[in-house]
């Protein structure tokens, strides 16, 4: 994941697209283990 932060961008554009996919990505993924864990304390 922190990987596809550390390479140079060419431009603004991609910079920001790139923190974009990446700080969506880990929310994504926190998110579902959040939910994961909210499922598993309500059962």
């Amino acid at each position: 994941m922190v990987k596809a932060v550390i390479f140079e961008p060419k431009t603004g554009h991609e910079e920001s697209f790139g923190l974009i996919a990446t700080e969506y990505a880990f929310f994504s993924r926190f998110s579902l283990s959040m939910s994961i864990l909210l499922n598993n304390e309500l059962k």
